[in-house]
């Protein structure tokens, strides 16, 4: 995946918070984000949307690679990335732009991805979710146990193993990633409820 646009600047991210607030064609989207948000995921996707419907609404694809940048990276690790891409010379985020593309991801839970691009890869449900992840280990025997949650960003899914490590998996595309160590502990509160301790039986 390349990444070759990001709005570090508080002039980028708020031309993207005007283009957000209204419906964002599947037509245009190209045109008007390619210097804004520029990922060769989210383009394919837009591609797609496009085959679809070429009228329908893409905010919400928009919000998962603004979802994947802002709540599953540090914002160090993020620009240190940035930095090692030639195509990407605006390091770091202006004071609050960070803070503001995590607002713009969020706002689209409950979004049926099929109605803006058909059928994604895979099924969007938690088990499709917890299959795909278990894709990765070749001996099915050996998959850990895991726990999946649904996050508030359409098609955007958890996956937490027994040792804590948090994982991001969007079925549109099947793409997998790890989650920054360092938000671990931050994804793991507001993603997992906490287990609720077993009652005490009075003596």
């Amino acid at each position: 995946m390349g990444t070759w646009a990001t709005p570090f600047t508080d002039e980028d991210v708020s031309r993207l918070e005007a283009l957000m607030a209204e419906p964002l064609p599947a037509s245009r989207a190209a045109d008007v984000l390619y210097d804004l948000v520029g990922d060769d995921t989210l383009f394919d996707a837009i591609v797609s949307a496009v085959e679809h419907d070429p009228d329908g609404d893409v905010r919400p694809l928009v919000a998962i690679t603004l979802d994947e940048w802002t709540n599953w990276m540090h914002p160090e690790s993020f620009a240190r990335a940035a930095k090692a891409s030639p195509a990407i010379r605006v390091v770091p985020f202006d004071d609050g732009c960070w803070e503001r593309l995590k607002t713009i991801a969020g706002g689209y839970e409950g979004v049926d991805l099929a109605s803006i691009v058909g059928a994604p890869l895979v099924p969007d449900t938690i088990e499709g979710a917890k299959a795909t992840f278990s894709a990765l280990w070749t001996d099915e025997r050996d998959v850990p146990e895991l726990e999946v949650a649904k996050t508030r960003v359409p098609g955007v899914y958890a996956v937490r193993v027994a040792d804590g490590e948090i994982s991001r998996v969007e079925i549109l595309y099947g793409v997998i990633a790890g989650a920054d160590p360092r938000l671990a502990d931050e994804l793991a509160a507001s993603l997992f409820p906490a287990e609720i301790p077993a009652p005490t039986v009075g003596r």
